[in-house]
């Protein structure tokens, strides 16, 4: 009777070491990904404070033609493009956040199985087949956002310098939209992702279309 009681004691510490380490071990997930996530915090009021200038702002009819007599008139397009760089600090910490969390998430799976932990740049950087979807979703989230961030800064300053400041930024407004949800639309099959690029690269191509006519008629 004795040793039944003992063994029942026995599981019954087993078991509540293990809801202790799976407590830990979730609290050392949260733990490692709270820095990038204040930082996105901090960087989320840092665009909406954008959007809000922006708002209140609007488009004053003085700044419907090109600045290229007067630099004062590009102010209607600091808003998306301050909103743009938000956003890229934004994918850039939860960047880092996805890596740290899947990281402390395998190093605790392979800890229970007795494996030899993996490293965090294994897991960053998808070495040595640690592919983990959360991490590849928000690598490509930046890795598209910069590939398009060069065509689209220069377009944009070049539309309102030469074309006209308003639907310059009425236009990077749109882009920046589009960008917004790149992180969902990219978990889903293809072709969800093109709900998020179609809309950036028709703004990109719109903005360089009117730069182009516009120098070309300053060349004739």
């Amino acid at each position: 009777m004795a040793a039944v009681n003992e063994n029942a004691l026995l599981r019954r510490a087993v078991a509540i070491r293990h809801t202790i380490g799976l407590r830990l071990e979730n609290s050392s997930i949260m733990n490692v990904a709270l820095l990038p996530l204040s930082a996105v915090a901090g960087c989320m009021l840092l665009g909406l404070g954008c959007a809000y200038a922006g708002l209140q702002a609007g488009f004053p009819s003085k700044c419907d033609g090109p600045a290229l007599g007067d630099l004062s008139l590009m102010a209607p397009i600091t808003f998306p493009a301050g909103a743009a760089i938000s956003m890229f600090y934004i994918f850039l910490f939860l960047q880092s956040a996805s890596a740290f969390t899947a990281h402390a998430k395998l190093k605790a799976e392979a800890r229970s199985r007795g494996e030899k932990a993996p490293l965090l740049s294994d897991v960053k950087y998808s070495r040595n087949g640690l592919g983990v979807a959360s991490v590849l979703a928000m690598d490509r989230t930046v890795g598209n956002f910069l590939e398009q961030a060069l065509p689209f800064f220069l377009g944009l300053f070049l539309y309102a310098l030469f074309v006209g400041c308003n639907t310059a930024a009425k236009l990077g407004w749109v882009w920046v939209a589009s960008r917004a949800y790149y992180p969902l639309v990219f978990r889903h099959p293809f072709p969800a992702v093109l709900a998020s690029t179609l809309p950036a690269y028709l703004c990109v191509l719109y903005l360089w279309f009117g730069v182009i006519v516009a120098a070309s008629g300053r060349l004739q």
